[in-house]
């Protein structure tokens, strides 16, 4: 049996990005331990050994000591020395590094070790590189000792190669979603349901699908938007929504992953205006529109970054301009006037879900890419 070691930020935090959890599962009894960087996680609850770097010592003298350290120029010194003596106790037989910013930082200790270890990027791991010369020169320097470095979409992989990493090295593996048997019926009601789930930040648009909300009640839009999430555009999004005295716009706050699945069964249309933001920042893939696609919903997105792989414009969903709300307006309220286009988009986005974006093809790549038995 292998002995595979999952390195990660957090876990289980309500903030938490869910797909990590999920290559726990996929990795599943060759899993020998998990490492994270703040919180420890439950030996009991996971099945494996469990290890904080954070939580390994004392975190007042760890702070102490990283800040001495950091005066002779080595950074974080103190955090990787304990994840080297992590490395010494559980001998896995390779690593999986979940964002390039933690293997930048401690993969160098897996190298002095001779074990091998994969990098995944997620998205703003790469676009840290485009900023932070120091960062991109590690990055660059590690994944090329690394055995294998993982893209989650074509275009994560192109940023890659962009800023020097090797493509021999990178393989592409797209996330994985539960995908029913069959579609679930969309709702039978007369009035338009929409979704928005995405925290409140620049890169995912929230103020853009606002004003397209906004937009399209003009033009005689009879719909309800549902925001999900939370973040530090949120009061300037509810005060739009005061200020436009915008009708059945309502904001839930933060959900577990499972309330969130629930409340998009509910609804008809998940929309979501994504943009380039100024520090070059884009998304890294598109979970909650595959998420919508495995429910046999309608997705209307911009046309950003990774969409136009998760989506085929005018045939599994809909596309428009990256910037152009008149244009996300203008889709929501097409698909309003006509229902068996939004019946045959969420249909064969169902599809498309169910080919490209299961659990099941996930989990095959990942165990293939970590050398694990199917």
């Amino acid at each position: 049996m292998s002995n595979v070691q999952l390195f990660t930020g957090y876990w289980r935090i309500p903030w938490r990005e869910y797909f990590t959890e999920r290559h726990k599962e996929y990795i599943g009894k060759d899993l020998g331990s998990l490492v994270t960087v703040i919180n420890k996680p439950s030996a009991i609850e996971e099945k494996c050994a469990t290890y904080s770097i954070c939580n390994s010592y004392n975190a007042y003298l760890l702070k102490i000591l990283n800040k001495l350290f950091h005066f002779i120029g080595k950074d974080y010194y103190a955090n990787k020395k304990i994840y080297n003596l992590i490395l010494r106790k559980t001998r896995p037989n390779i690593v999986l590094f979940e964002y390039g910013t933690n293997c930048s930082l401690f993969g160098y200790e897996c190298y002095a070790l001779g074990i091998p270890f994969v990098v995944h990027f997620h998205g703003h791991d790469v676009t840290k590189a485009y900023n932070d010369e120091k960062y991109r020169k590690s990055i660059i320097d590690i994944c090329k000792k690394s055995k294998t470095v993982i893209a989650n979409s074509k275009c994560t992989q192109s940023r890659l190669i962009e800023i020097g990493i090797p493509e021999s090295l990178i393989k592409l593996k797209y996330m994985g979603v539960f995908i029913p048997e069959k579609p679930d019926k969309l709702p039978d009601c007369k009035k338009l349901k929409i979704i928005h789930i995405a925290n409140y930040f620049k890169i995912k648009g929230p103020l853009e699908t606002l004003k397209a909300f906004e937009f399209s009640q003009r033009l005689g839009l009879d719909a309800e938007l549902i925001m999900i999430g939370t973040g530090p555009l949120l009061s300037e999004c509810r005060n739009f929504v005061a200020e436009k005295k915008l009708c059945n716009v309502y904001f839930l706050g933060s959900l577990e992953n499972n309330e969130v699945l629930c409340k998009l069964k509910d609804c008809h249309i998940l929309t979501q205006h994504s943009i380039r933001t100024m520090d070059n920042s884009i998304e890294g893939f598109g979970l909650s529109l595959v998420e919508a696609m495995a429910m046999n919903r309608a997705v209307v997105a911009s046309d950003h970054g990774p969409f136009r792989e998760i989506i085929i414009d005018n045939v599994t969903g809909l596309l428009f301009p990256e910037g152009d709300w008149n244009a996300q307006g203008r889709a929501l309220m097409r698909l309003a006037n006509d229902r068996n286009c939004l019946k045959q988009l969420s249909l064969k986005g169902y599809h498309r879900a169910k080919e490209m974006f299961s659990t099941h093809r996930e989990s095959n790549v990942l165990r293939n890419i970590l050398g694990l038995r199917k």
